[in-house]
């Protein structure tokens, strides 16, 4: 099952689906230490990779895939 959480930026981990207000779905593709920030890459279907800088405690709405 996957769960929806709020979670920091801090906590992401590649492979988390970040869920935007309207519903859309950003899978992260990577996370790097930018300053005080963090940068979270994401690739769109069919585009280039895309990102936004977030502080580490923001808040996000997060699906967790399935980890075994």
């Amino acid at each position: 099952m996957n769960g929806m959480t709020i979670a920091k930026a801090r906590d992401l981990q590649v492979d988390d689906v970040l869920v935007n207000p309207t519903g859309q779905e950003f899978r992260v593709h990577r996370l790097r230490t930018v300053g005080r920030g963090i940068r979270v890459y994401w690739l769109p279907e069919g585009g280039r990779e895309k990102f936004f800088t977030a502080a580490p405690e923001a808040l996000l709405r997060v699906r967790h895939p399935l980890r075994h």
